[in-house]
């Protein structure tokens, strides 16, 4: 998908932060900032110091989403621009949305080997291999005419890859929201270790074989995606609501989740966009701990430290003590490193599953067969720092209404 300054953008988590501003924006210093910080990122994971990439990876995507995310057309909160030494780079034109959107995907991909080589679920040679690439990139964003530079996304990331900007069909009004590819993982590991902070009895841990491939949604499902499918919006004259297209879904009951999942799939099938053999539903609790993990066995997605949280979620200390008591936009933190946004906090996302005190395991596990509560999962911004990490599990009735939960979806092959 080309968007406009000819970067090529499918697979680019990053995607929805400046979606639908085409004008250029004047971000050259924060180009420089960011581009700088990317290079230094790439050049310290290399040399083994993984600890100061990630962090010179966080830096250099804030440089570029906070200019992004105070364009006028979004009315995104601003997330503070990082101060820098004196740039490498000279950068002295107009950089237009696309680049610096480009350009901050590239972080998260540095982010994604960083915290896939801690974690031993990437090599030192593949990271190396993608680490390369994405220096490259950065040289040829530095070096672009003022029209942007074409920078492929997906071959720069080596296979992960997402559906990209949602498509629409203008008869029926369907859309089908942005999709991340999970990778196959095999085994994983669920719940926390007897040491992490905030940790709870309902959380020992489990391994698990997840077999089949699925795709889930970038960020919870919005009020303009729940109410173009179904014709509502159950979060209308409720308390502690921000009306907006770009704000989550809350009020929402697992019913009501469901039904979402099912008429966006008649839907979509209707109009020729999607499979006979595939279809949209929940995820089920397996799916999304390793959806919000990326790749991580720490306490949150990007480590251990909860006092970093804020960057990547809306939660207890940033929204609730701070005066602001509501879900906020989607997708204005930083995601995890499979692309994932607002994983940790913002709303509590309905799961597939029934509730039980302990994990399910096996192969592909979908949880107890019946239940009086469904599983719901990421803590919301009414949650302290502990209540939102990897493994934190909550559970309501399937037809409880609440300003703390949302949901996301997943599309996979139909059972």
């Amino acid at each position: 998908i080309l968007l406009s300054g000819g970067v090529n953008l499918r697979g680019s988590g990053w995607a929805s932060i400046a979606t639908d501003v085409h004008e250029e924006v004047p971000l050259p210093q924060a180009l420089v900032q960011s581009n700088d910080l990317g290079q230094s990122a790439v050049a310290a994971a290399i040399d083994g110091d993984l600890e100061q990439a990630r962090g010179l990876a966080e830096l250099s995507a804030q440089a570029m989403l906070g200019p992004l995310t105070n364009a006028p057309l979004q009315g995104m909160k601003r997330v503070g621009q990082p101060q820098v030494g004196q740039p490498q780079v000279k950068v002295s034109r107009p950089v237009s949305p696309s680049t610096a959107r480009a350009q901050a995907e590239l972080a998260g991909l540095i982010m994604r080997e960083v915290d896939g080589m801690r974690a031993g679920t990437i090599s030192r040679q593949s990271g190396s291999a993608t680490l390369e690439r994405i220096q490259g990139a950065y040289r040829a964003i530095a070096a672009a005419p003022a029209g942007g530079a074409a920078i492929d996304i997906r071959s720069v990331a080596a296979g992960h890859q997402s559906m990209g900007s949602p498509k629409a069909n203008p008869r029926a009004g369907v859309v089908s929201p942005r999709l991340v590819a999970v990778p196959t993982v095999g085994l994983a590991r669920l719940g926390s270790p007897a040491g992490e902070s905030g940790r709870k009895s309902a959380e020992d841990p489990v391994v698990i074989r997840l077999w089949t491939p699925f795709m889930i949604s970038m960020t919870e499902v919005t009020q303009k995606q729940f109410r173009d499918v179904m014709g509502t919006s159950p979060w209308s004259g409720r308390p502690r609501v921000r009306m907006g297209d770009d704000f989550p879904a809350t009020w929402v009951t697992w019913h009501d989740a469901v039904a979402f999942c099912d008429k966006l799939t008649v839907q979509l099938r209707s109009a020729g966009d999607l499979p006979e053999n595939e279809r949209f539903r929940l995820p089920t609790e397996a799916e999304w701990e390793v959806a919000c993990r990326g790749g991580s066995l720490f306490a949150f997605c990007y480590g251990d430290d909860a006092s970093r949280l804020g960057k990547y979620a809306w939660f207890q200390g940033n929204a609730q003590q701070a005066g602001e008591p509501f879900a906020h936009l989607a997708g204005t933190k930083l995601p995890n490193s499979w692309g994932l946004f607002d994983m940790h906090g913002n709303v509590l996302e309905w799961c597939a599953d029934w509730y039980d005190g302990s994990y399910a395991g096996g192969v592909n596990p979908t949880g107890p067969s019946t239940g009086s509560r469904r599983v719901c999962r990421g803590g919301s911004w009414g949650h302290a720092a502990s209540d939102c990490r990897s493994a934190s599990r909550f559970a309501l009735p399937p037809d409880e209404r609440s300003e703390f939960v949302g949901f996301r979806v997943v599309r996979a092959a139909r059972e």
